[in-house]
């Protein structure tokens, strides 16, 4: 944690390294503020990855609520929730950011350095059983697909069939 100028306030995160997990669930941690000035005072968080412009990281990769805290009398606390829902570096498989926060009545900022390690992204396995299928003329054709879903959310999927004359399709 860094400090400039004197700090009335104390800020703290409840994680220095995140796991995420690519189009899973987002990884969370929180950052609690506490007003250590003799006056009501809001505050604020912004995260920027180290090593890029923040305008150069994805878009909207985190959410944090609230998105700032109301103004707080002195000695109260506010907690943050932060959520990273996306990597803002796309090729970037360890990626160290900045927790900023910072009063807009106060002088002065704290800097929180965390690292976002990046699993492997897990595939959808698609399954077509048989893989092959022979059909007469005349004969119903009904084609089995299994796809497994390795992710702890649910997913939408949209299936494609390349170059199938729709027209001898009987839909449902």
């Amino acid at each position: 944690m860094d400090n400039h100028n004197q700090i009335y306030f104390d800020s703290t995160v409840s994680a220095e390294s995140l796991d995420f997990q690519p189009f899973g669930a987002p990884t969370s941690f929180f950052v609690t503020v506490t007003n250590k000035s003799s006056q009501h005072a809001q505050f604020e968080l912004q995260l920027f990855p180290e090593g890029i412009n923040e305008k150069e990281a994805k878009h909207l990769w985190y959410i944090k609520t609230p998105v700032s805290s109301r103004k707080m009398p002195p000695g109260a606390q506010v907690q943050f929730k932060v959520q990273i829902k996306d990597n803002p570096i796309p090729e970037a498989t360890t990626i160290r950011f900045l927790v900023k926060v910072y009063s807009p009545q106060l002088p002065g900022f704290q800097r929180h350095r965390l690292r976002l390690i990046i699993l492997p992204q897990l595939p959808l396995a698609l399954e077509l059983t048989p893989n092959y299928y022979r059909y007469l003329p005349g004969q119903n054709l009904k084609i089995v697909l299994r796809l497994s879903n390795p992710f702890p959310s649910a997913i939408i999927v949209r299936l494609r069939v390349a170059d199938f004359p729709f027209d001898l399709a009987e839909y449902l």
